[in-house]
């Protein structure tokens, strides 16, 4: 998710106060939304279907829920779990309330009056247009940097950097994407959005203790470890092959400290918003490793940065299955385990106090 829907997920965490889930826009808050043009991208049917939207929130509100918990039974004198967001935003909008959430408070002060008048939509501008103004805000703040942290605080300049970064590169993918998925456009909008991601996270590392500890969360193919090196078809057909992703990027940079674990399931219900419905059904697929797999067991955990490397998964490419389409690659080169499930079930989270879950599955894909 991005930035400022994290913001609000991580308020929930510190304050245990449920209603500031519902301001975050990806489980369906529609304030601060432009009236003027509609600038969800084209490609997540999914996220429309009214079913899916339900049981995708449940199971989100149930997994933050767990984390307060966890939270509030940690040992004492040892921090929190805190929550953030790297990407862009399917629905572009709370990030302008984010903003003006930090500058109201100084709205008194000319410079803040400055950015304020900078940050206002402008009637009838398109999406690049708008993505445009953002960036010269951006340029302005870079330049006014002392000025604008003296005034806001530093932690507070950070996180309107931030917002307003990403609500740019928000507009700049909803633009790329308007003709949908498949399209070259799209891949180059896929292609700067990961870019975004990594500079984002290396901005937010830079400023944790050395000693911090980060989990990330995401599509295997966004954190695996060597991307350029998948190819998004089967082997032995053209295929292009992938770009940097955020886990490479990592990678890169922290290579004796990053560990990533993929989840490869062989069959089922895959939960999935690139569907109208929401869900679509996969039978297992004999070209694929995780065919081999669930002929191992039906739920377990494989290391493979260890143990015996002699065998084909190691020192061969093979098919794997991911977000309902196929990947090629040397497994243990992306992942150092693997979490595989030999039949998986959709989301079925219902919604419940605004804040939890029933009759959710710890097998659900989505």
């Amino acid at each position: 998710m991005d930035y400022s829907d994290g913001e609000r997920i991580n308020r929930y965490l510190d304050t245990r106060n449920a209603t500031h889930l519902q301001g975050v826009a990806l489980y369906g808050y529609t304030g601060g939304r432009r009236d003027d043009r509609d600038d969800k991208p084209e490609g997540f049917p999914g996220m429309e279907n009214p079913a899916f939207r339900q049981a995708f929130v449940g199971e989100e509100h149930r997994f933050l829920a767990a984390l307060r918990s966890l939270n509030e039974t940690r040992p004492a004198e040892t921090p929190r779990l805190h929550w953030f967001g790297f990407d862009i935003s399917l629905f572009p909008s709370v990030g302008y309330e984010e903003a003006r959430s930090v500058l109201d408070q100084h709205s008194q002060d000319l410079m803040v009056q400055e950015i304020l008048r900078r940050l206002n939509r402008v009637a009838g501008e398109s999406r690049i247009e708008e993505a445009q103004r953002l960036e010269k805000l951006l340029e302005f703040l870079a330049a006014k940097s002392q000025g604008v942290e003296k005034i806001l605080g530093e932690g507070d300049a950070r996180r309107l950097r931030r917002t307003v970064r990403q609500l740019a590169g928000t507009y700049r993918f909803c633009e790329a994407a308007k003709e949908g998925p498949r399209t070259m456009k799209w891949l180059h909008g896929l292609r700067d959005r990961e870019a975004g991601m990594a500079s984002l996270m290396d901005e937010m590392l830079a400023d944790l203790p050395s000693d911090a500890k980060v989990i990330l969360m995401g599509h295997n193919l966004h954190l695996s470890k060597d991307s350029e090196e998948i190819t998004v078809r089967p082997i032995g057909s053209p295929a292009p092959t992938m770009w940097t992703s955020v886990g490479t990027h990592l990678a890169r940079r922290y290579p004796e400290e990053i560990y990533s674990i993929w989840m490869l399931y062989d069959h089922g219900r895959h939960g999935t918003v690139l569907s109208p419905a929401g869900v679509e059904d996969l039978d297992s697929n004999p070209a694929a490793v995780e065919h081999l797999m669930a002929k191992a067991g039906s739920i377990f955990v494989l290391q493979l940065t260890s143990g015996d490397k002699r065998g084909p998964l190691h020192n061969e490419k093979c098919n794997f299955l991911q977000n309902g389409s196929i990947g090629s690659g040397l497994l243990p080169a992306q992942a150092d385990a693997v979490f595989f499930v030999r039949e998986v079930t959709e989301p079925r989270g219902q919604w419940t106090s605004g804040h939890s879950s029933t009759r959710s599955s710890p097998r659900s894909s989505n």
